[in-house]
């Protein structure tokens, strides 16, 4: 790439900070011209490796917004709100080989099936058998500068909400019997306090609200647990390059 006579020499790149399941090299990053209010074609597009890192070189000097997504239906545009997606604005090229981390996420915050019937008699049992036969389980939340918003589930039978509000101490929970089973913990810091989970906002500029996932624990009948919980370190709101 070069403009008018001169070769441009500038550059720029880094890595894809990703969570959740899918493969590097599905994902584009598009170079937007900076303050772009909404999302047209790119200036220049690249493809991350297999370890998400990308590289972009004879560049012009200028100041870029930074957007990756996944193309999933080919159409080689980016569909809000049907492509997860992650940015980083403001970002000017440069002639050294400093790096930057564009956050993305293929995670959504999304209830189990859950089976009524199911959990109806799954409550039935917990109600009606000796507590022996059940799992006494009691869980520790951080402190935590948002509301948090939690629940744990086993295989869409079991339900339980362990939704708290902002603290600035360590919360123990009430101890309550579960039914023994492998359970998973989900949720969200909600940090604008609407009870609602957000997605990444490229015009607002902000990214989606930290999820809690991957925490699982395991109920065993006569046993006692007590559960730490652990919640997302960021509780910014704001992408800042």
């Amino acid at each position: 790439w070069s403009t008018g006579s001169f070769i441009d020499s500038m550059q720029v790149g880094g890595h894809i900070d990703k969570t959740g399941k899918g493969a590097f090299e599905d994902l584009t990053i598009w170079l937007l011209p900076e303050g772009s209010d909404t999302v047209g074609l790119p200036k220049f597009s690249t493809t991350p490796g297999k370890d998400g890192s990308f590289y972009l070189s004879y560049l012009p000097k200028d100041t870029f917004d930074f957007l990756v997504f996944e193309d999933i239906n080919f159409n080689k545009i980016w569909d809000d709100g049907v492509e997860t997606f992650g940015f980083l604005k403001g970002i000017p090229t440069s002639s050294d080989s400093s790096l930057i981390a564009i956050p993305y996420s293929a995670e959504r915050f999304e209830f189990p099936n859950l089976d009524t019937a199911a959990l109806d008699s799954v409550a039935n049992f917990v109600d009606t058998t000796s507590s022996e036969n059940l799992g006494l389980i009691s869980f520790t939340i951080p402190p935590s500068a948002d509301s948090v918003i939690l629940y744990a589930h086993r295989a869409g039978d079991v339900l339980f909400d362990l939704c708290t509000g902002a603290s600035k101490d360590t919360l123990k929970t009430e101890a309550h019997y579960y039914a023994p089973g492998k359970y998973e913990l989900f949720g969200y810091l909600d940090l604008n306090g609407n009870g609602l989970w957000d997605s990444p906002s490229w015009t607002l500029n902000t990214s989606a609200e930290p999820l809690i996932s991957g925490q699982t624990f395991e109920v065993k009948a006569n046993w006692e647990l007590e559960q730490p919980i652990i919640l997302p370190n960021s509780k910014e709101d704001k992408i800042e390059p």
